[in-house]
């Protein structure tokens, strides 16, 4: 069987969702479960440095199974591949043009039998024909039935991107991406070291990591709920991991620091644009926090599951999540956390208390929900139980 893994910028580093959820799907290529249906597998994605790329490969996986792994030579990185004074608003278009043309040259040859579909749907422009203005317009819509006619089975990573597929009436599964659970670990000991200056005197330490945009970070329900914990007599801080990916989130990043200085809140809420790349980083940074927030008020750009979520449980870290997605259905289910259904400031910082108050409970739920249903062994279960029963291998 040949797979080709579709996906927007997916090798190292890996320093967004995204590209640990393809990490993740890697590593799964590679367990003895899921490996011997594999002849070989195809990675389309951005990237700018090649020689990263293999070297990752060849330290992570070894010769043998690198063999088996093409990846994509050309630079599919607009920012790299066209003149840096290309308009910005056109950057996206060009990079999935060049993305089309990859798919075009691999797939169709080969005959895959297998399209592995990682990251948002919104970036599949064979799924959301409306984002996909440059595919639309440059092949035609035949042209693109075939190359997804030409896959026997679609396997998507986010229940989004499955249900997108499945209502082109596809043959589609879903397989959920698959932890590390002998990495991202419980871990107990001292704060890690660059965290200690701003959450070692907090007796409420909250955590989040993802984009600096409102509907990911409400700050309008943040700010009051700090400013609740505060006049119960607590000591929080709220450490926010991001970046500003654009104006918009430049702007939002101003208006946030505004509020801050506005409500006195300069040791409670702590934005640090910088992104965890490195495993060992992540790692110490879940463990050094006692409830992830995780806020999204819509399902807008929102992988689901979200690996950032997945990953902190499986470190012991209990999060407090809207109910929005699958997330927040697993989290209230299987009792790893809270999920909110009408998020507030009140109902959040009793949440919060709720979860910091039962912490090991919910920390021993959180890291039992990831063992037997997202880590590496039985995600490859899954997929092999799959796979034998469509191949009969």
């Amino acid at each position: 069987m040949h797979a080709v893994v579709i996906g927007p910028r997916i090798t190292p580093p890996w320093d967004s969702a995204t590209a640990s959820l393809a990490k993740s799907r890697l590593m799964l290529f590679t367990h003895p479960r899921v490996v011997r249906f594999l002849d070989d597998v195809s990675l389309l994605t951005a990237f700018r440095d090649y020689r990263r790329v293999t070297h990752f490969h060849e330290n992570a996986f070894g010769n043998e199974v690198y063999r088996k792994y093409f990846v994509w030579l050309r630079q599919l990185d607009a920012k790299a591949y066209f003149v840096e004074g290309c308009d910005p608003d056109v950057r996206p278009r060009l990079a999935q043009f060049m993305l089309n043309y990859a798919l075009h040259s691999v797939v169709l040859p080969n005959a895959y039998r297998i399209l592995w579909y990682i990251g948002y749907a919104p970036s599949l422009p064979y799924l959301r024909r409306e984002r996909g203005k440059v595919f639309v317009e440059n092949f035609t819509l035949d042209w693109r039935d075939a190359v997804l006619n030409h896959a026997y089975i679609r396997v998507a990573t986010s229940t989004s991107i499955y249900h997108a597929i499945r209502k082109r009436r596809k043959p589609a599964v879903y397989l959920p991406p698959a932890i590390d659970a002998g990495v991202f670990s419980p871990q107990s000991g001292t704060i890690t070291e660059w965290l200690k200056n701003g959450i070692e005197e907090a007796d409420v330490r909250l955590l989040y990591m993802g984009p600096l945009i409102r509907d990911r970070f409400p700050i309008e329900i943040i700010i009051p709920m700090l400013l609740r914990l505060k006049n119960a007599g607590y000591k929080p801080v709220l450490v926010a991991l991001s970046t500003v990916r654009n104006r918009e989130s430049l702007g939002y990043y101003r208006y946030i620091n505004n509020l801050i200085r506005k409500h006195g809140l300069n040791n409670n809420l702590i934005l640090k644009l910088r992104v965890l790349v490195d495993d060992d980083e992540k790692v110490s940074a879940y463990n050094s926090f006692d409830v992830l927030l995780y806020m999204p008020l819509t399902g807008k750009l929102m992988a689901d599951p979200p690996i950032t979520v997945l990953e902190a449980m499986s470190c012991g870290l209990p999060p407090v999540t809207t109910s929005i997605g699958d997330i927040g259905y697993i989290v209230s289910k299987y009792s790893a956390g809270i999920a909110l259904s009408k998020p507030g400031p009140d109902i959040l910082a009793k949440s919060i208390m709720e979860v910091i108050n039962n912490k090991e409970f919910l920390s021993k739920k959180a890291r039992r929900v990831i063992e037997t249903m997202y880590s590496v062994e039985a995600v490859a279960r899954l997929a092999e139980e799959i796979f034998t029963k469509i191949w009969g291998q």
